[in-house]
């Protein structure tokens, strides 16, 4: 395992499995559809405390996991497995789908689309990032990431402007 320190304040470390050990892990997995999704939420985990934050466009709201009702949404598991790891998430809702909806979860931006219908998993893996939002933007401000900053990024709609803007708060973000 190799240890990485989580930039949140309270210095926790979590074990994130080496790349041998990622594969060992792999390899060992039945094909159920439980076990495939499992196997994503361990990739986005690993992913998550492997970087300093992720930035979020689109994303599917429904047919994603390939019809599987284990299947967590790709996005928004991304958004929770970052908040979870204290790394920065910065989602842009001008652009629609699943980035939308985490910038609402996060009381980023109010919502401009309602779903009728979502995949399996959406709703409740949107509460977690309403769960997690306040602790996160908290953290996130003592760093210098300030709440107005995230919701001017998540309304943007031009390209260079997003980048931009993003580009800035990582490099306030980073220790």
């Amino acid at each position: 395992m190799v240890q990485l320190e989580d930039p949140a304040p309270d210095d926790v470390v979590h074990d994130v499995p080496d790349a041998a050990e990622l594969g060992r892990l792999l390899d060992e997995r039945d094909t159920t559809q439980q076990d495939e999704a499992r196997s994503l939420t361990l990739m986005r985990r690993t992913m998550a405390n492997a970087e300093l934050g992720r930035m979020l466009v689109g994303g599917k709201i429904s047919g994603y996991g390939y019809g599987r009702q284990t299947a967590r949404p790709g996005v928004v598991e991304e958004a929770v497995e970052s908040m979870r790891a204290g790394r920065l998430v910065l989602p842009v809702a001008s652009f629609g789908g699943a980035s939308h909806d985490v910038a609402v979860a996060m009381g980023l931006v109010e919502p401009l689309l309602e779903h009728e219908e979502v995949g399996p998993n959406y709703r409740e893996t949107l509460s977690e990032v309403r769960e997690l939002a306040p602790g996160c933007l908290e953290s996130w401000g003592q760093r210098g990431v300030t709440r107005d900053a995230l919701q001017q990024l998540a309304r943007e709609d031009v390209p260079a402007s997003i980048a931009a803007s993003a580009l800035r708060l990582f490099e306030t973000f980073a220790p």
